[in-house]
């Protein structure tokens, strides 16, 4: 919940900053992530004629124990920001095709792991930062109801690792399949909001 508040406080930090340079922003929401677990919004903000940027965050909570060995949850926040070049000949940013770079910053925290006393009592936490090209589209109609699909690829590292004892790090690193950073980042989505 503190990792939530603090995302929640830098995203209102950047808002507030942008608001009052933008012309046109948007508050945008992840139709499907609520069934999968998780709560996931963006804000959008209008710069000039093709230029724009999207700040979101995400959070989530999972049981994800029938995807592994053993039984784990995980609790993970997001936070994600893309700049936006926006293709078409439209006069208005953030709507038609666009590309551009983005990053995404990520805290997952995985408890309920086995330690090497195969009793289900550690956890770890990892941190990581990814950055890519994101390729989308975003008609906007007339009453302001907007969409936005997009697709993502980039590199992800692992900034850092902490184990709740040494116990539960040994056996971690010694498993088969230990928890693992994935060095590719994907990102797959679709949004629904509107345009203010």
């Amino acid at each position: 919940m503190k990792r939530l508040s603090i995302g929640i406080v830098f995203l209102l930090g950047i808002f507030s900053t942008q608001l009052s340079q933008a012309q046109h922003f948007e508050v945008k929401v992840h139709p499907l992530s609520a069934p999968f677990g998780y709560l996931a919004g963006d804000i959008g903000f209008y710069l000039n004629g093709k230029n724009g940027f999207t700040v979101g965050l995400r959070n989530s909570s999972l049981d994800i124990g029938e995807l592994f060995v053993d039984e784990r949850s995980l609790n993970s926040t997001i936070g994600v920001i893309d700049y936006r070049f926006f293709l078409g000949s439209s006069e208005e940013a953030l709507e038609g095709f666009y590309i551009g770079p983005y990053a995404k910053y990520r805290n997952r925290e995985f408890t309920n792991i086995l330690d090497s006393d195969n009793t289900r009592n550690g956890s770890v936490v990892i941190n990581d930062l990814a950055g890519g090209v994101v390729l989308g589209a975003t008609p906007v109609f007339d009453n302001g109801l907007l969409l936005d699909f997009y697709l993502g690829l980039g590199f992800r590292g692992e900034l850092d690792r902490t184990y709740d004892d040494a116990q539960t790090k040994n056996y971690q690193e010694a498993r088969a399949f230990p928890i693992t950073t994935v060095p590719i980042d994907l990102r797959l989505g679709a949004t629904i909001g509107f345009r203010f």
